[in-house]
């Protein structure tokens, strides 16, 4: 990826990328023109945003989260549970965070749960484990 875009008073400014790090469970971006700490200090809890055509190709079954926000969730017998609100990425696995009008469930990402997860139709289809709700 050459380019990403950061949001500075309500427009999009483009930054290039000159190198990136990986430590541990972080991601280190060198960005040509930021050359000292008080200039990356600016970009401190700021979202970098990326194209979507620049995104990487994901693997069959794996989805970004940015799509399935707002994705309504219903159990195989076609109870709705409400929208996809978030996504909580833990170690061991992902954690939908679930939301209506009336309360709000943590879903447990796992295959065993989700029988079907369909971005087209915004629709997602979960088994829920007993006793979750």
């Amino acid at each position: 990826m050459n380019h990403v875009y950061v949001e500075e008073d309500n427009e999009l400014k483009v930054l290039h990328v000159a190198g990136v790090k990986y430590i541990k469970n972080m991601v280190i971006i060198k960005f040509i023109g930021i050359d000292d700490v008080n200039s990356a200090e600016k970009l401190r809890n700021k979202y970098i945003k990326v194209h979507r055509k620049d995104t990487v190709k994901l693997p069959k079954d794996t989805y970004l989260i940015c799509d399935l926000i707002g994705i309504e969730v219903r159990t195989e017998s076609g109870e709705i549970l409400g929208k996809v609100k978030d996504v909580l990425r833990t170690g061991s696995n992902d954690v939908f965070v679930v939301k209506s009008d009336d309360r709000e469930i943590l879903i447990p990402g796992l295959k065993s749960v989700f029988k079907k997860i369909d971005i087209d139709n915004e629709e997602i289809i979960v088994e829920l484990p007993e006793g979750l709700v």
